[in-house]
């Protein structure tokens, strides 16, 4: 098993409410459930990939 750190941060409810509604949108879309965590891993990921990618010319 790897290891793991904890991330924790507070959002406003707003801004939680959106993403509440996203993921509800996006499983019944797929039909596959997307968690929170799931949804905040993915966006780290491919933010992180953005920035170490090659530049196109």
């Amino acid at each position: 098993m790897a290891n793991t750190r904890t991330m924790a941060f507070q959002i406003s409810e707003e801004l939680f409410q959106k993403i509440k509604s996203h993921l509800e949108l996006e499983t019944a879309r797929t039909g596959k459930k997307l968690t929170r965590r799931d949804f905040v891993l993915g966006l780290i990921e491919t933010a992180l990939a953005d920035t170490t990618a090659e530049p196109t010319a």
